[in-house]
């Protein structure tokens, strides 16, 4: 072999690796772009091989109606019993009732229907906020307006309201 065609092959073996390294460095670039998009748009990262669903939000009350261990109908006395605040939690596509007992927190699945139902029986505390709304990062931003407009629609007041986001 010649000095030329080694010359020659010694820039096709550097041109192979440089092409080799340009593709890795791609697929990196790739690799990072894809990891941003799915911590921007929460349920992309779903793996399992499942189709998400799009969001879709029930006012429908469920089969058996919520009502938190705090303000539970007395067996022994009929009437409700009421609370100051409602605690909701946003979470992804779903509302959560957050109640304590045993003086553990306990979150308790609930509709919009529910929400509204306990809200409009909560005295309020002295500030006048009847309903806190925690809105976890991982909440869905449909799922949070359904329950906004929800409240307004049903005349509790925007001071009767606190968010609070995560």
């Amino acid at each position: 072999m010649s000095e030329q065609d080694h010359n020659i092959v010694k820039r096709f073996k550097r041109a192979k690796r440089l092409q080799l390294t340009a593709i890795a460095g791609v697929c990196v670039a790739i690799g990072v772009i894809l990891g941003m998009l799915t911590s921007f748009f929460p349920g992309m990262d779903k793996s399992d091989g499942e189709k998400s669903e799009p969001a879709q939000v029930s006012t429908e009350p469920s089969s058996t109606p919520l009502i938190p261990k705090e303000i539970k109908p007395d067996n022994k006395n009929k009437t409700k019993a009421k609370t100051d605040i409602v605690h909701v939690m946003v979470d992804d596509e779903q509302y959560f009732i957050q109640t304590t007992e045993d003086d553990k927190p306990v979150k308790t699945k609930a509709t919009l229907k529910e929400i509204l139902e306990t809200v409009k029986n909560a005295t309020g505390n002295k500030e006048g906020v009847r309903i806190q709304i925690k809105i976890l990062k991982s909440a869905r931003l449909l799922t949070e307006n359904a329950l906004k407009d929800a409240l307004s629609e049903a005349e509790i007041p925007s001071a009767a309201i606190a968010i609070v986001e995560e």
